[in-house]
């Protein structure tokens, strides 16, 4: 019985990872550009790591302040001019889901739903840190 609620957590956590901006007009064709989604979604999650080690100091914050600035500054030179409130709901986006995993991660009540938001996060913050040339 322990392995589904483990199955189930998992299943939780990877749908509210997964989840994506709402669908975009048509007109907005500039958003469909997958390099400036990635990067529009990276920022935000950076931008929760930066809060979430602010309150908690269990990580570099200058580090992450360094890798956001350099994930800002990657979306500011794909970014249409036009399309600025519509880059920052996909940071926004990207942010609130990030800040759901790494609250799971840090007050869940059940290791085994801590250890997989855990690993959600690293995954997704490493495949931003991918994208950012040190």
């Amino acid at each position: 019985m322990r392995w589904l609620s483990v199955i189930t957590a998992a299943l939780v956590i990877s749908l509210t990872a997964a989840q994506s901006a709402p669908a975009l007009p048509a007109r907005d064709s500039s958003l469909s550009d997958p390099l400036l989604r990635s990067f529009a979604y990276c920022a935000g999650r950076f931008s929760a790591e930066l809060e979430f080690s602010w309150m908690f100091a269990e990580m570099d914050s200058d580090r992450i302040a360094r890798e956001r600035l350099a994930m800002i500054s990657l979306l500011d030179a794909v970014s249409p001019v036009d399309e600025g409130p519509n880059v920052l709901h996909l940071r926004l986006v990207a942010k609130f889901a990030h800040s759901e995993l790494l609250t799971r991660m840090r007050f869940n009540s059940r290791p085994e739903e801590a250890a997989l938001a855990r690993h959600r996060a690293e995954v997704e913050i490493a495949q931003c840190r991918a994208l950012i040339l040190s």
